[in-house]
């Protein structure tokens, strides 16, 4: 019996950790999970590169673990990374470019301790020398504020820690900080993935599930349909070992996590206008007959969201001003996007099979349920 009960409470503990690590591929001492990913180092680091070929790095002495997350090449675009501030908003362009310049930046000094001013300067230099990048401008205060969301990005991460500021960089080019790199840290930032081609197309279908909100059936190719069909026992004991659930239709395929802690992003979200907008725009589409499984133009979403707007005069109110409307109509079809309830392109949008979960269930008069 003392047996059974151990055994339960390493798996209840594994399945954690497992959550914990594609939440957060890149785990602290700081986390409260950090202690039981070294405790099952072994057995984490076999489960995944066995599941998906992913591999899992565990430096118990400095504190970190890192899990190297291999998307699967037919997987959607993955969100983008937001912005630590209050008003978070999905890394552009620049950002990811500075990202990566500051991340090999960083790799650059062989001393433990850097201050921003020369960093910034290293940055220049990088960034004056490739052409496919504008060169880095500390002058411009667009280009220090997507520095200083960088630099908090990389310390959220524990690539960087700050030791003392003077002065706020956001606002005045001067300004300076001092920084200790954990190379160690940095140097798991990129790795080339360890993969085994035997076992692409399993360890592909498993990264889809894991990774993605939704595996739809008619994305997959002949060879992991085959998976599909042929290895549901084997995929449903592998989720199980994660806590996660698996739910099949005929559309689709599912991991459910009952206790959301191995995403990072949730739908919806209460007391947000974006998501509210996104809930009624597809509950509303999907009770019209022509909207369902056909391509639709963007100005048909707008045009659904100014229905909404009309018919509840007080809400949304910081979206009414010019420009309001097409800035919610992009930042609905975006959301929409990345959890796999549309299909997107630059001339319009689709409804997936997964949008009907949410389509409000309407009881007419003769009692049928539509």
């Amino acid at each position: 019996m003392v047996s059974g009960v151990s055994a339960e409470h390493d798996a209840a503990e594994r399945a954690r950790t497992i959550r914990a690590l594609l939440h957060t591929p890149v785990l602290s001492r700081a986390t409260d999970v950090f202690r039981l990913v070294c405790d099952h180092d072994v057995w984490l680091r076999r489960w995944f590169h066995e599941t998906c070929g992913w591999r899992l790095v565990v430096e118990g002495r400095r504190g970190f673990a890192r899990l190297h997350k291999v998307p699967d090449v037919d997987s959607p675009a993955r969100p983008p990374l937001r912005t630590l501030r209050t008003d978070a908003k999905p890394f552009d362009r620049r950002r990811y470019a500075l990202f990566c310049v500051t991340a090999a930046a960083l790799s650059q000094f062989s001393r433990r301790q850097v201050s921003l001013q020369d960093l910034s300067g290293r940055i220049v230099d990088i960034t004056g020398t490739e052409d496919d990048l504008t060169q880095y401008n500390a002058s411009d205060k667009r280009e220090r504020l997507a520095l200083v969301d960088v630099l908090a990005m990389l310390a959220e991460l524990g690539m960087i820690t700050t030791v003392e500021r003077r002065d706020d960089y956001e606002h005045n080019e001067h300004a300076n900080a001092l920084y200790t790199i954990d190379d160690r840290r940095l140097a798991q930032l990129v790795l080339p993935p360890d993969l085994d081609a035997e076992e692409s197309v399993r360890h592909g279908v498993m990264r889809r599930l894991l990774d993605d909100p939704v595996l739809h059936v008619d994305e997959v190719d002949t060879e992991q349909l085959d998976v599909l069909n042929n290895s549901t026992g084997w995929i449903r004991r592998r989720l199980l070992d994660a806590g996660l659930l698996l739910e099949r239709r005929a559309s689709g395929w599912c991991a459910i996590d009952p206790t959301t802690e191995s995403t990072d992003m949730r739908f919806p979200q209460t007391n947000a206008i974006t998501d509210q907008a996104a809930l009624l725009t597809v509950s509303r589409l999907g009770e019209q007959s022509d909207a369902v499984g056909t391509w639709l133009p963007r100005m048909r979403l707008r045009q659904v969201l100014t229905d909404v707007m009309t018919e509840f005069p007080h809400w949304a109110k910081g979206h009414r001003g010019e420009g309001g409307l097409d800035r919610l109509t992009d930042e609905v079809l975006d959301l929409l996007k990345a959890f796999d309830l549309i299909r997107l392109d630059e001339l319009g949008f689709q409804l997936t099979p997964v949008a009907g979960r949410f389509r409000d269930v309407v009881v007419t008069t003769t009692g049928e349920k539509r």
